[in-house]
């Protein structure tokens, strides 16, 4: 039973006597909603959660098997459902078990009274014993999944934590059929924790060998010395640096067939791997070219505007190897006929970004390079003539979601605009990747791949000035457009 205002959180008690309320009070609405979120749907099914015919009281233990008499714990049910609350009616953070109930009177038996007897948490759920079943359930309260192993769930019952005051009210109990042991490899991780999603956590655990594979070909000191690399230059430092890179990705491709149980090997992958990552690290500037004293003054070129983006970005060194490893394990995967949403899920990117930030690059330029890898690596280079003009390219841009997400286009006192490190890192990419696809895979002479590489050169730089000039308002660089288009 409510009292007057109880839900409301009203300050002014009252009871029936009373005519009419003394004071002028407003409703307080976070008071209000608690009750519809919690109270309310316990009304709406009250034969869920105040029937007696499957009510069953718990003793709680805690560690030590002594009762733990804050909480308290009971299970209820209908035919088609059944339900768990727990409350910690305590300021001290528990743990405790359910496991047997308290003494009831069985009225299931027949005629009569029927006699006096415990049950287990498992019987009053109607759950199996199975070593191959798993059981999992939700908390309404806090949204998490959990999961067991319905056996342990019958011989030893259910572990759970509480926090003090905390209530728990686990429901839409349901069987898992295991027969591969997927689901109790997950139910051993979590060791009785709950997460947002079974499934994701799931999908979560399987690629974790796959990322630990990859971090080990590509570890976080070695990107450290990658990015040392564009200032020290070409080098008995970079040779080794290559040469760990090469056998990290053998490594990758040797792990991903033995995984699958391919019986073809990667031959092909690893030396198209060897091939680009040779042609990315002949990008490295020759230290010798930078010495005036003998060289005179700079003469510009492809190889040095290449050396001078690495040197503006040393992250994207670490990128385009990722990019290489990325994409030999990648194809060795499909050609594997790997589960297709085993390669999206795998998200390599978010990782180098991780670690990008770790080593002290700052935030919006690993997240930069981040994104431009993960679009790099859903949509691969297409050889092709670059647009004629810096506009054509960046409205271009604008006009793709994809696009405008690497660019993290975002509003600002109602004008939307670019954010210029994600600009400049994804320009440079552009420029670097037209350079390599250019010597590792192109088929023009060598006349007409510079002329090609030289246009976008220019086309990237016209596009860093458009966006400058504009001062990275979109709606400005559309105008733009439009005016060029409307002549």
């Amino acid at each position: 039973m409510f009292g007057h205002g109880q839900v409301e959180g009203l300050g002014e008690k009252y009871g029936m006597e009373y005519a009419q309320a003394y004071r002028e009070e407003p409703a307080d609405e976070a008071m209000i909603a608690r009750p519809r979120w919690q109270i309310a749907p316990l009304l709406h099914r009250r034969e869920l959660f105040a029937g007696v015919e499957r009510f069953l009281f718990f003793d709680c233990v805690d560690g030590t098997g002594h009762g733990n008499e804050d909480v308290f714990a009971f299970a209820n049910g209908t035919e088609q459902e059944r339900v768990v609350v727990l409350f910690n009616n305590s300021e001290r953070e528990t743990k405790i078990r359910l496991h047997e109930s308290v003494p009831f009177r069985d009225t299931t038996s027949g005629d009569g009274p029927g006699p006096v007897r415990t049950a287990t948490l498992s019987e009053g759920l109607n759950s199996g014993s199975d070593r191959r079943l798993m059981l999992r359930f939700h908390d309404r309260i806090s949204g998490e999944e959990f999961l067991v192993r319905s056996e342990d769930l019958d011989s030893r019952g259910l572990e759970v934590k509480l926090g003090p005051f905390q209530c728990r009210v686990f429901e839409d109990f349901s069987d898992l059929w295991d027969p591969l042991g997927r689901w109790e490899a997950l139910a051993s991780r979590l060791a009785g924790r709950g997460v947002d999603s079974l499934e994701v956590a799931l999908r979560e655990l399987e690629l974790e060998p796959l990322r630990m594979a990859f971090e080990e070909a590509l570890p976080m000191p070695l990107m450290g010395h990658l990015m040392d690399l564009p200032q020290a230059g070409a080098g008995p430092q970079s040779l080794q640096n290559e040469q760990q890179l090469l056998f990290g990705l053998g490594g990758l491709l040797d792990w991903i067939a033995r995984q699958l149980g391919l019986t073809h090997g990667h031959e092909s992958e690893e030396v198209e791997g060897e091939a680009w990552l040779n042609a990315t690290f002949s990008l490295l500037k020759d230290p010798e070219l930078l010495e005036p004293e003998e060289q005179g003054e700079e003469e510009e070129g492809i190889d040095l505007w290449a050396a001078r983006v690495l040197e503006e970005s040393p992250e994207i060194l670490v990128g385009l190897s990722a990019w290489i490893l990325i994409q030999a394990a990648t194809e060795v995967l499909k050609r594997s006929h790997a589960d297709p949403e085993l390669i999206d899920d795998w998200q390599p990117a978010e990782g180098i970004e991780n670690q990008l930030v770790a080593l002290g690059v700052p935030f919006v330029k690993a997240r930069g390079l981040a994104q431009t890898l993960d679009f790099a690596l859903q949509r691969p280079w297409q050889p092709t003539d670059p647009p004629a003009t810096p506009l054509e390219l960046l409205g271009a841009w604008l006009a793709d979601d994809e696009i405008r997400q690497v660019l993290d286009v975002h509003r600002w006192e109602s004008e939307e605009y670019l954010r210029q490190e994600a600009l400049e890192i994804l320009l440079r990419w552009y420029f670097l990747q037209a350079l390599l696809h250019e010597r590792v895979s192109g088929t023009s002479v060598a006349t007409d791949q510079e002329a090609r590489i030289e246009a976008w050169w220019g086309l990237v730089n016209g596009v860093a000035a458009l966006a400058e000039d504009s001062e990275y308002r979109v709606s400005d660089i559309l105008d733009r457009l439009k005016r060029t288009r409307d002549r």
